[in-house]
């Protein structure tokens, strides 16, 4: 009589189990997810790298973050007031227009889209012309007497120069190498010029060994590289 009584229990016992799993699939809509384990191990809930990139500019998340990703989509998401975002690429940059410059650096190179003395559509002050290869304002001249300073020497082109080959630079003069185009003597023409002691990368067409040229170069925690200075910083925005 008891172990009828036990089958009948433990068939009822199934059959109400089988109801809830049954109730429970249909308030689910009978499909069941579950987390996928994130990077770092522990477990990321669906859409949740998306709202991270999304959480910079007008969404109103924390400003800089989507460009710490590698993408831009508003100037909020560049992490200082000295870069811009050009929406069309989606990278953190300098300028985009003129008008987004300095005024020591007016003219916006559309190639690099970083700010120089002049362009082709920006002069130079009276006096002067814009070497476009270097986009920097050289003095005129018609003599070395119209000349002073370290650009001392009127050469062949009627502009004021420091060098017309390495020999002519030294450290003082503003470095060993020279570029040619200015007749300025910089620091560097290329990244392996920049040795031991120096900043690694080579800003052109300043001619400076730098620690960044674009925030590509930068890491955590100072993952923007601030153009005016070329040093890794951390957002400001």
């Amino acid at each position: 009589m008891l172990r009828g009584f036990s089958r009948s229990l433990s068939a009822r016992s199934r059959a109400a189990l089988a109801l809830g799993a049954l109730t429970l699939l249909a308030g689910c809509d009978g499909s069941f997810a579950f987390d996928t384990p994130s990077a770092d191990g522990g477990a990321a809930g669906r859409g949740s790298t998306a709202a991270l990139a999304g959480s910079a500019g007008t969404s109103g998340g924390v400003a800089g973050t989507s460009a710490v990703l590698g993408k831009c989509a508003a100037d909020a998401d560049c992490g200082l007031a000295s870069l811009h975002c050009d929406a069309a690429s989606g990278r953190c940059v300098e300028c985009t227009t003129d008008q987004q410059c300095p005024t020591a650096r007016p003219a916006c190179i559309t190639t690099t889209e970083t700010c120089a003395a002049c362009s082709a559509t920006v002069d130079c002050a009276a006096g002067q012309i814009c070497d476009l290869e270097t986009n920097k304002c050289l003095t005129s001249c018609l003599s070395d007497s119209d000349c002073t300073g370290a650009h001392g020497s009127c050469n062949a082109s009627g502009t004021c120069e420091t060098c017309d080959d390495n020999d002519d630079c030294s450290v003082g003069l503003g470095g060993t190498h020279c570029q040619r185009s200015a007749g300025a003597c910089v620091q560097c023409l290329a990244d392996v010029q920049c040795t031991s002691g120096q900043p690694p990368l080579c800003a052109l067409p300043l001619g400076l060994c730098v620690a960044c040229v674009v925030s590509t170069d930068c890491a955590e925690p100072t993952p923007f590289c601030d153009p005016s200075a070329h040093v890794c910083s951390a957002s400001t925005r």
